[in-house]
């Protein structure tokens, strides 16, 4: 029997009421189940999330507490108390918005030691699985969702504020939804209560939403406020977070890092979102702002603001210190940024953010626009007609319309292939294209169909190995099977390329496949793990017109990569224009690979880290855990001999007591061990990895949050 099945009817035995129907997932604090309550006397079901935490986790961390010489028992039950008063401290959050748990219970484990802590809450579906329905909002929509998500969470945050929490962790996977239109903060798993003017605390929180500040370590309830106007930015902004290229353009792997290493930077100045009216962008980048002085000091003055825009003649006694001006991104063409008016909107009390000196009155720009825009659909009428003869020289029966439907194939599934009238050449014409077909990379040819908005053509990839890759075809998906599709028109007799596993799939089993014309019998089929090494393919598509490139998997996110991938239309052109690229191995920095399996979120790598004893690192791997081991593996592939790095302990870590193991392939026997405290001053480790296919470097402790920092991190190769 699987863990799943052991969890489900250790819930449905405790809570005789209650029948598991789904699993939702796991994180670092347990797992969790789709559950449906029945009430016996009425005859009514009520769907239900049951949160299962196992504790402790694993037989692991068992062994270490002995280790130290510790009972297991009694140190497990004090670890189940901690846990069940802030469960308790929870239930004391009295707000119609956040998430409430009904009820709660521990179960002592029949066959060994621990618990099982089991608490359920509402059913609610999280917002991060419907923002994507919202990209196409026009702004009212946009604006007015926003609105209401900010006014219902700002609720929520009051109550948090006036019992000291600072939740730390807000995004679109946090904030629930139900089927009124309402919203709710839940998921408390990293909140904590906040004392004045804290310091070292640990940088926890998903990165994408952070607010800087969390990198020193001294923060405090301004994080939320931060981290809600990411959120209210993102709907507003046809969801994209800030300093992405605007909507609708083709996003890259690269824009993730770069986008947040602008937003994180010192004074870092946020463009405006496009999709709502300059009043309630004000309210959003105050929200936003880089230093938190500048911001709302509470969810209150946040709530004031949107009542004072949306009714001007609300009166609101806005503080100095809150109508504090900060500059913003220019309003102009020039930045790629939407202009706003300010008709029929009063500034009447209104807390206005102030433009900088260099931005130019809004009604020149609005002129300027309308110019700009009648230029644009006068040369792309022009660009038409030049597309229309380009089209008809190179793409044989290929024909102007199924250019066109290629934008509603991508949303369809489907190419229609039925106009034949305007799509026929003449037959000199086509002899011309027979006669000029040259071979042709892959990354210059259009995507004819595909079943996912992120499969497609990017400037930089890298794959689970931390191999880096130049223009190539990355394809992906979440819960179905990703494709992309190309027409050949018979023209080429090879394809060759190389493959390699992209580095946000999950873990899981993958297979690729490519077809041709028959959908029945692939091409090439080829079955793999995130542990795939780079590998070439070579494909005979000799009468070949339309070629599919397929992957699916188990697992919920993946991606492929597909690099130098090249047609040749002979034989002739395989030796002058080969696609094969050797794989260099050289010495590596463990922060320019691609961790293959960590155990918690906050495990990776960061620009910035502090140990206890004040030391300063740059670019470093943290490997992070609250109340089980952390860890992080690696693939190195056998091709290393010597791995060297710095190791110290982070200043998040609490008084206690701390092990670390780094394993090769066997997890029984550590190339290393280490036990120390907060006071290990910076240790220089030094490990034979000759042969080793993979490689862990693992933390475990009796403390309830650690931490441990990599730095200096090479993989030798002799």
């Amino acid at each position: 029997m699987g863990l799943r099945e052991i969890l489900s009817g250790i819930i449905e035995k405790t809570w005789t009421d209650t029948k598991v129907v789904d699993y939702l997932g796991h994180g670092a604090y347990g797992y969790v189940f789709r559950c449906v309550k029945e009430d016996a006397n009425v005859g009514v079901k009520d769907e239900e999330a049951v949160k299962i935490i196992p504790i402790p986790m694993d037989d692991m961390e068992i062994e270490d507490v002995r280790r130290k010489g510790k009972e297991p028992e009694e140190y497990f039950r004090s670890q189940l108390e901690g846990a069940v008063s802030e469960i308790e401290k929870l239930i004391k959050l009295k707000s119609p918005h956040i998430v409430h748990i009904n009820r709660n219970t521990t179960v002592k484990q029949e066959n060994g030691v621990g618990w099982y802590l089991l608490f359920s809450m509402d059913f609610l579906e999280d917002l991060g699985s419907r923002l994507d329905e919202h990209i196409e909002d026009n702004r009212a929509q946009a604006e007015n969702m926003a609105k209401k998500v900010a006014m219902d969470i700002c609720s929520a945050l009051e109550v948090c504020e006036e019992a000291n929490v600072v939740h730390r962790d807000i995004k679109p996977e946090n904030i629930f939804c139900s089927k009124r239109g309402d919203y709710y903060l839940g998921d408390f798993g990293i909140a904590r209560k906040m004392q004045p003017n804290i310091t070292n605390l640990s940088s926890r929180g998903t990165e994408k939403y952070v607010a800087p500040e969390v990198q020193t370590g001294s923060y405090d309830g301004r994080v939320d406020i931060y981290s809600l106007g990411l959120l209210l930015y993102q709907i507003v902004n046809h969801g994209r977070l800030p300093f992405y290229p605007n909507y609708p353009a083709e996003l890259s792997v690269s824009y993730d890092y770069e986008a947040q290493q602008k937003r994180l930077s010192d004074n870092a100045v946020m463009p405006f979102p496009d999709n709502c009216s300059y009043g309630f962008a004000n309210i959003v980048l105050k929200m936003c702002a880089s230093k938190p002085e500048d911001r709302y000091r509470s969810a209150g003055e946040v709530i004031d603001a949107i009542k004072v825009l949306d009714n001007p003649n609300i009166q609101v006694n806005f503080s100095a210190e809150q109508t504090n001006n900060i500059n913003i991104m220019n309003i102009s063409t020039g930045d790629g940024n939407a202009a706003y008016s300010n008709e029929g909107q009063s500034d009447v009390n209104m807390p206005q953010i102030r433009p900088s000196r260099k931005t130019k009155p809004i009604a020149l720009y609005s002129v300027i626009a309308v110019i700009v825009l009648i230029c644009m659909i006068i040369s792309s009428m022009k660009f038409v007609k030049f597309i229309k003869n380009v089209t008809n020289k190179n793409n044989d029966s290929y024909s102007k319309e199924t250019v066109v439907q290629t934008e509603e194939a991508e949303n369809t599934g489907e190419i229609s292939n039925d106009k034949q009238a305007d799509a026929e050449k003449s037959e000199a014409e086509q002899a011309e294209s027979v006669e000029t077909a040259a071979s042709v990379k892959l990354t210059s040819m259009e995507i004819v169909e595909r079943n996912h908005s992120n499969t497609g053509i990017y400037d930089t990839a890298e794959d689970t190995l931390g191999n880096k890759y130049n223009n190539v075809l990355c394809i992906e998906d979440y819960t179905s099977p990703g494709f992309a599709k190309y027409y050949l028109g018979g023209k080429y007799k090879r394809f060759r390329c190389n493959f390699a596993c992209d580095d946000s799939s999950d873990i899981g089993d993958y297979r690729l496949k490519i077809y041709g014309d028959d959908e029945n019998e692939p091409l090439y089929l080829l079955d793999y793990t995130r542990a795939l090494p780079v590998t070439p393919i070579d494909l005979d598509v000799t009468g070949v017109e339309f070629i599919t490139f397929k992957i699916s998997s188990d697992a919920i996110e993946y991606g492929g990569i597909i690099s130098e991938g090249i047609f040749y239309v002979d034989d002739a052109d395989l030796n002058t224009d080969s696609a094969k690229v050797e794989e260099a191995v050289k010495d590596t920095k463990i922060t320019s690979m691609a961790i293959v399996e960590r155990n918690h979120g906050n495990t990776g790598i960061y620009e910035s880290a502090e140990d206890t004893l004040g030391n300063k690192y740059n670019n470093v791997l943290c490997v992070e855990y609250y109340i089980g081991p952390g860890y992080a593996t690696y693939y190195l592939g056998g091709k290393y001999k010597r791995f060297r790095c710095n190791f110290a302990c982070n200043d998040s870590s609490r008084d206690s007591s701390y092990r670390l193991k780094i394993y090769g392939d066997d997890e029984n026997e550590p190339l290393y061990l280490l036990d120390y405290t907060r006071a290990l001053p910076v240790t220089p480790i030094d490990i034979d990895v000759t042969g080793v296919e993979f490689i862990t470097i693992k933390i475990s402790s009796d403390a309830y949050g650690y931490s441990g920092i990599v730095s200096d991190g090479i993989f030798y190769v002799d």
